[in-house]
């Protein structure tokens, strides 16, 4: 094997030596997620659920109606009996009244068999009568895991009855002996254990991926011919990446405090609810997505002060080559030495121009890669609380609660909140870096590609623009996207 050919095989080892590495960060994060969610000790019941025996306290309503309003109807056949003695006008009030109740005890009874045979834990005679959503609540809101906590229901409808009919039962904790089957009881907590895993899963390779790229920016900008052609110091990268983690950590720290103590001035969802040590989880996983969406402002902060510098030193070059084009303008034809010397740094100056418009269009890729990195971290979240709001108001007590009156115990506008809040984190970080770009590109129109002058490219070039501009916008709204597409698909679903 010649020498050449060990030096390629070398190489080519050491690239993909820069890439495997990112595979066992994925196998660490899917191991952690994994044992975070089901636990470490295999026999302990992880999952349970708010109880509540809603059929029995449905059949206790029903059956307590029922006897209520069949009291009633034979006290308005009596009345009819009298009225049609006397030919009353109001006989046919009374006849109406008679009516109703004749079909709503129609309804109660078919209600009653769907209970006994169709095993419906969740009916609601809200059609016809209003239950009182706050007493379950103030329940729900009060409960602690392992209690035994009396409710009370109260069954109103003036029309039939001004006392409410009132039943009373109990509100446990219902454990699952296995994941598995609390799973197959909430169908859509599968999906979200999906994201749960996934979501570190992506993390963890994009914390390496994030690691690789600075290293990559750096061996690419801080060689020495790049340093001398775009005017770096080696102290400049070091500076630039200290920099760059301190405006990326301290303000996203900010962002968190704010949002979890401030805005979210408590606790939404508790280790009541559903599952051991949710709160403490939660937070474990907030801080590594915060951690590692600092990790992408890091890079484009660090992309944006490279572009800076090279705003600076291009302004030279153009001037340089425009002051060796005017001397040699200058030169008498005889002068040829000097011709064929300035055409020389005129050839330097233009390799060395090419090269920053190279440099500048690769930094460019780094900073809408790092950008689509950060929008895919923080619309991982987004969906992950959505599609923890969904699974958790499809929980019996919740669904119970929605249908006591048409709304749900925990609102999707949070999600639209959470989703926007973290597009305006993309939006402090996107602008200041996109107006470097912006202000380079007007004072260099050399940078990017010119259209050929004609009205085909001239259309062509404003339709990429166009795409371009259209593409930021929707990955700097793509929480708030994810939170609004992800409560539509729940609404459709329900």
């Amino acid at each position: 094997m010649t020498e050449t050919k060990v030096k390629q095989l070398l190489t080519s080892t050491a690239k993909y030596n820069q890439t495997v590495w990112i595979i066992p960060l994925g196998i660490t994060a899917f191991v952690i997620s994994a044992f975070l969610l089901i636990g470490l000790r295999f026999t302990e019941k992880r999952f349970y659920e708010i109880g509540v025996d809603f059929k029995k306290i449905e059949m206790v309503a029903i059956d307590s109606i029922k006897v209520r309003l069949e009291k009633t109807q034979a006290e308005a056949q009596l009345l009819k009996t009298a009225l049609v003695k006397i030919k009353s006008a109001d006989t046919n009030r009374v006849n109406k009244k008679i009516d109703s109740i004749t079909n709503l005890l129609q309804t109660l009874e078919i209600k009653r068999y769907e209970l006994i045979y169709k095993n419906i834990d969740t009916l609601s005679l809200s059609t016809k009568y209003t239950v009182n959503r706050k007493t379950l609540a103030d329940s729900i809101g009060t409960f602690k895991k392992g209690d035994s906590l009396p409710i009370r229901f109260g069954y109103y409808n003036t029309e039939f009855s001004r006392e409410p009919v009132i039943v009373e039962g109990k509100m446990t904790t219902n454990y699952f002996n296995t994941s598995t089957d609390f799973f197959n009881r909430y169908p859509n907590f599968a999906l979200w254990g999906f994201l749960w895993i996934l979501q570190m899963v992506v993390w963890f390779i994009i914390a390496g991926i994030c690691v690789s790229l600075y290293k990559k920016i750096k061996s690419l900008f801080m060689s020495e011919y790049k340093m001398t052609v775009y005017g770096f110091f080696a102290s400049d990268s070091r500076i630039a990446f200290r920099n760059s983690i301190w405006f990326s950590s301290v303000p996203v720290l900010v962002f968190s405090v704010l949002l979890y103590l401030v805005i979210i001035d408590k606790i939404v969802i508790s280790d009541d609810y559903f599952m051991n040590g949710f709160i403490w989880k939660t937070w474990a996983y907030s801080t590594v997505g915060y951690v590692v969406s600092a990790m992408c402002f890091i890079g484009y902060l660090y992309i944006s002060y490279l572009i800076n510098q090279m705003q600076t030193k291009f302004i030279e070059q153009l001037a340089n080559k425009k002051k060796l084009e005017k001397e040699k303008s200058s030169f008498n034809p005889d002068q040829k030495e000097k011709i064929a010397d300035t055409d020389q740094k005129i050839v330097k100056a233009d390799e060395e121009i090419d090269t920053m418009k190279e440099g500048y269009k690769v930094a460019k890729k780094y900073f809408n890669l790092f950008l689509i990195m950060t929008a895919v971290v923080l619309c991982l979240s987004v969906l992950f609380i959505a599609t923890l709001f969904s699974s958790i108001n499809s929980m019996d007590v919740f669904t119970y609660y929605r249908l006591m009156g048409g709304g749900s115990y925990l609102p999707g506008d949070f999600v639209y909140l959470f989703g926007a809040l973290n597009s305006i984190l993309l939006l402090i970080y996107f602008l200041p870096v996109k107006f470097n770009l912006f202000n380079l590109n007007i004072m260099i129109p050399d940078l990017d590609k010119p259209d050929d002058g004609t009205v085909k490219g001239t259309v062509k070039q404003a339709a990429l623009s166009f795409g371009r501009m259209v593409g930021e916008i929707l990955i700097i709204s793509s929480p708030l996207l994810a939170s609004l597409l992800q409560n539509l698909l729940s609404s459709l679903s329900k």
